[in-house]
């Protein structure tokens, strides 16, 4: 079973993706990457830009995106240090 198991995993492979796509579920090309690519998101951080301006963040343009057996078990924004995004911190589990 175990044999089995590791057999299974690896003819799923894992696939984790994460930064700025400067696009969102709205954009076709967006949707269209998350489809061909077998992808999904399925912890949205939120809105991460602008930071560091006077106006709070009001765009969710930064994704993790994954698939295979992964997992994003959490997911939440950093401090932007030196950037106009804020930044994206995931915890991944591997299945």
């Amino acid at each position: 079973d175990a044999l089995q198991g590791l057999i299974d995993l690896l003819d799923q492979p894992a696939v984790a993706v994460a930064g700025d796509f400067n696009a969102d579920q709205a954009h076709e090309p967006f949707r269209r990457l998350l489809r061909d690519a077998c992808l999904q998101e399925t912890h949205n951080v939120g809105n991460t830009w602008p930071a560091g301006k006077a106006v709070p963040p009001f765009y969710g343009i930064d994704h993790i995106l994954t698939g295979g057996p992964i997992e994003v078990v959490s997911a939440s924004t950093t401090p932007a240090h030196g950037s106009d995004h804020y930044g994206v911190l995931s915890v991944l589990r591997l299945h």
